[in-house]
């Protein structure tokens, strides 16, 4: 049995009233839209994904399991606090606004979000003064939709950004402020997508992918914690990072 497995309804209904969990057996969740991150492989029909590999490794050197299940990213923190999970294993990043509703492990992967546009940028978008007036779109529960609306931005919401760049890609949006690793690695799977990011587009700021767990629970960061740090310095995460094809952006 792998490190990581996804539990089906029926499987943890079972699990659940037949035996109670176990120090070795940590609950996990993740989005199976996150590509390369964290996504669900069509070829195979399992959980795959840097994010998940960095898991399987963290719970190989610590000595435990993670057991793990698919969550939309807008239920991963309501998931998190009705203990349906214990700890996120998601890209999901480190900010302000999650810190006072989970607590987040060392961060593992630094990254920006971007300004995506149709190819040729019709609308002239280069600032936030610019987006303004236009229908900009991202996925429900990013970042940037508490700093867009500080400065008078609003969102068009979707579930992933799939489907944000889908619907930019059928004109229906003039562009998608999305974290910029998922959505190049999208646009090299679709050939079809004719959208760029606009260059020089300054972010609200650097972002960090790591795990997050349920404030106050320090036993679980307690385990994770010092292996995330040694994977970084030993050389394993530099080896995902090449694996997987995304910039090398090992978090400080």
């Amino acid at each position: 049995m792998g490190l990581i497995k996804i539990m089906k309804a029926a499987a943890f209904a079972v699990l659940v009233a037949g035996a109670p969990a176990t120090a070795d057996v940590i609950k996990s969740g993740a989005t199976a839209t996150g590509v390369p991150f964290n996504f669900l492989d069509p070829k195979t029909n399992t959980m795959s994904g840097f994010m998940l590999d960095i898991a399987n490794e963290v719970a190989k050197r610590g000595g435990f399991e993670f057991d793990l299940q698919t969550v939309d990213f807008a239920s991963l923190v309501p998931a998190l606090q009705s203990r349906r999970i214990d700890i996120i294993t998601s890209s999901f990043s480190i900010t302000e606004e999650r810190s006072k509703v989970v607590d987040f492990a060392v961060p593992v992967y630094s990254f920006h979000q971007g300004l995506l546009v149709p190819a040729g940028n019709p609308k002239k978008l280069a600032t936030y003064d610019d987006m303004k007036t236009a229908r900009i779109g991202t996925n429900i529960g990013n970042s940037a939709i508490a700093e867009g609306r500080k400065i008078g931005v609003t969102f068009e919401q979707y579930s992933s950004i799939q489907d944000t760049l889908r619907d930019l890609s059928l004109g229906r949006i003039d562009g998608a402020m999305v974290d910029m690793p998922i959505a190049d690695w999208m646009m090299k799977a679709n050939p079809d997508y004719k959208m760029e990011w606009v260059e020089g587009f300054e972010p609200f700021f650097t972002e960090y992918y790591t795990f997050s767990v349920r404030k106050g629970d320090t036993a679980i960061l307690d385990r994770v914690n010092p292996i995330l740090t040694q994977i970084k310095t030993d050389g394993t995460l530099a080896e995902l990072i090449k694996k997987w094809g995304i910039s090398v952006q090992i978090a400080p």
